[in-house]
């Protein structure tokens, strides 16, 4: 989200991946009324969910294929704690154009998260898209075809595309993803720190506007890698400020392109998974509130 003020700059919002317990790909370890719980006591404003929650018997703690009882069931949960559902992982399929019914499919359940989970009282509401598939770097065109018939089906659910690069797959880095911007005047890049050092972006390059509007961001941790990119993005994402990854850099270039908050916090490596979600909470939460204070320490004492 991008403003006038910095209103949202002490917001922070739980990714989905932070407090799921498990691997990319595989089902929560920890349940949702555990993670909701573990991300108000941590004081996060906002958490994140993802949508094979609604529908995967696997996914949530209910065993049901009936994303409208999930969806009861988390409201109830909710209600009370403050927190706002504000990001929801994850759309492709949009990538090789319009018509895809799976990205149909997931518009009608953003819609029905925004009209049951989404508490407005954070902002920022976005969900992740991009594409996990490896191959030939997408046609700008035909992308920003399939994300245009994605966006207009999601319009007025509050929830805008944020579309994340990864380094291995079909969108490998934030030029495509603002070529997809310029050409259909579409979504808004998911900036996250691993993802934007590992695909060859600058802090210089951010702030200057490489990644184009920057709708949401992922504050995390790590290592520059040069191989195996799949791999180490989901073994080796690790707390904000954790690593050798330009972190405060990193904040102070998407802020000066723009970007005010709130701040999602996305860890996830194989020690971090075995944590308990309340430990994973507080942890991630205090890691990404040093990283952003000694960020924004140089302007605050002009």
């Amino acid at each position: 989200m991008q403003a006038d003020s910095d209103t949202n700059a002490g917001s922070y919002v739980a990714s989905f991946f932070t407090l799921s317990g498990s691997g990319f790909g595989q089902p929560p370890r920890h349940a949702f009324s555990y993670r909701v719980r573990a991300a108000a006591e941590a004081g996060f404003d906002g958490i994140g969910l993802h949508l094979n929650e609604l529908t995967d018997p696997a996914w949530n703690e209910l065993g049901t294929a009936d994303p409208s009882a999930v969806l009861d069931h988390m409201a109830g949960v909710l209600q009370g704690t403050g927190l706002d559902v504000v990001e929801i992982e994850f759309v492709g399929g949009w990538c090789d154009g319009p018509g895809n019914p799976a990205v149909a499919t997931a518009a009608e359940l953003i819609g029905e998260v925004a009209g049951r989970l989404a508490a407005n009282n954070v902002g920022g509401h976005h969900v992740s898209v991009g594409e996990f598939t490896a191959g030939p770097s997408a046609d700008p065109q035909l992308a920003g075809r399939g994300l245009a018939e994605f966006a207009e089906a999601v319009a007025g659910t509050g929830y805008v595309p944020a579309i994340e690069a990864f380094a291995w797959s079909k969108i490998p880095d934030y030029g495509l993803v603002r070529d997809i911007q310029t050409v259909t005047g579409v979504g808004g890049a998911l900036a996250d720190t691993w993802h934007a050092f590992n695909t060859g972006c600058t802090t210089d390059g951010i702030a200057r506007g490489e990644m184009g509007l920057i709708t949401a961001v992922q504050l995390n941790g790590g290592y520059r890698v040069h191989e195996d990119f799949l791999a180490n993005a989901r073994s080796t994402r690790r707390l904000p400020g954790d690593g050798d990854l330009d972190g405060e850099g990193f904040i102070r270039a998407v802020r000066a392109a723009g970007f005010t908050g709130p701040w999602c916090v996305e860890v996830n490596y194989p020690e971090f998974r075995e944590l308990d979600a309340a430990i994973a909470a507080s942890s991630s939460i205090a890691a990404a509130r040093k990283l952003m204070a000694a960020a924004l320490a140089p302007s605050l004492k002009h």
